[in-house]
């Protein structure tokens, strides 16, 4: 008979012990999971930061974090990965607080792909001594993070390969070109003495110097077009990356030069209320237009004629217009030949087409 107490007597207090636990193990304990940075480029670290707090007596043996972390987040020197889907896997990690510590993890993680990365439904479990008691705690913050598409060389993709002519092209379209010589001037302070003309100079018995044709116009305007067929039903996400990638080129470029760039697509753009983007300059509009490339899919959300004529109208004019498309279809030929009246044309299509268009619109392969 005393054995028998003795075991229910063991039996209630492990039972009050355990609810006691669930009680008070979560009481003064704070959490806060974020990344060390909110906007990166392709390729660069991100930091997520974990700091919990334990303010009283009790101490934390086991504090087990369960994370779903995008594929696309690499995670350095973790290869127990759990594959909850072909989109996450399960990243679990543990630690443990004695009364009133504090205590911070750094988890390094490689942004593979560019994007929009939100952690959601983050999962924190307290667990005693003996692994029998266990209380969750909602994490209800979502770390979120903006992954930049790197810029690249511009001739090497758009020709694939390591020549010096897709540069040569881009320097074409933005800048002058020493090459293409207009006439003379009149030597002006802070012109180069590199352009002084000898011969009109020795002939009109002053300095002139080259005046140089500019090729460029007042802005760029680029188009992504994802639309494969009226349906908006199939993608080409490999397309879509390589569109991106050159927009994401050419807005680099054209910033340093300081010259307006704009972009809009009719791809839906995930968490981000925007489409378009007016043709400007500076660091911010620079970060604005990679943060619109960072989060287009490849899926259609609109017509891309929709999309010109209700933001670029009135630009209609002395502008350049560079279109990017997966293949010319009907629609996108009658809207680039009701543009290119008035302003030149530069088209990348990812499929090779024989269509003929007038002289301001130029073609190349992507």
């Amino acid at each position: 008979m005393g054995e028998v107490s003795t075991i229910v007597i063991i039996v209630v207090l492990l039972y009050l012990i355990s609810t006691y636990w669930r009680y008070v193990s979560s009481k003064n304990v704070f959490i806060n999971i974020d990344f060390d940075k909110f906007r990166i480029i392709e390729g660069e670290k991100a930091l997520l930061i974990t700091e919990v707090v334990n303010r009283k007596f009790l101490p934390l043996p086991i504090i087990k974090f369960n994370m779903k972390i995008p594929i696309q987040l690499h995670k350095k020197n973790y290869k127990a990965k759990e594959y909850i889907d072909k989109t996450v896997y399960l990243y679990t990690f543990i630690t443990s607080l004695i009364s009133f510590q504090k205590v911070k993890k750094k988890n390094v993680f490689v942004a593979e792909k560019r994007g929009y990365y939100i952690l959601r439904n983050i999962e924190v479990e307290l667990i005693d001594l003996f692994g029998k008691s266990r209380e969750n705690i909602k994490f209800k913050n979502t770390p979120h993070m903006i992954v930049h598409p790197k810029p690249e060389n511009l001739g090497q993709l758009i020709f694939d390969n390591k020549s010096l002519q897709g540069e040569q092209i881009v320097r074409r379209w933005i800048m002058p070109d020493p090459i293409l010589c207009s006439g003379v001037r009149q030597y002006n302070i802070g012109d180069s003495f590199k352009d002084i003309d000898w011969k009109a100079t020795a002939k009109l018995g002053e300095l002139y110097v080259k005046k140089y044709e500019y090729t460029s116009d007042p802005s760029l305007i680029v188009l992504i077009d994802v639309l494969l067929d009226k349906r908006k039903i199939y993608f080409d996400e490999q397309y879509v990356d390589k569109a991106v990638k050159i927009a994401a080129s050419i807005a680099k470029y054209t910033s340093r030069l300081g010259i307006p760039f704009g972009l809009a697509t009719n791809a839906f753009v995930r968490y981000l209320d925007i489409e378009a983007i007016m043709p400007d300059t500076g660091s911010e509009h620079l970060t604005k237009t990679y943060d619109l490339l960072a989060c287009i899919s490849p899926h259609p959300n609109n017509f891309i004629r929709n999309i010109v004529e209700h933001y670029y109208r009135n630009y209609y004019e002395n502008n350049t217009f560079i279109f990017m498309v997966y293949k010319i279809t009907e629609e996108t030929y009658e809207l680039i030949s009701n543009i290119s009246r008035h302003n030149k044309i530069k088209l990348f299509v990812y499929n090779k087409s024989n269509v003929i268009f007038n002289n301001n619109v130029e073609i190349f392969s992507i």
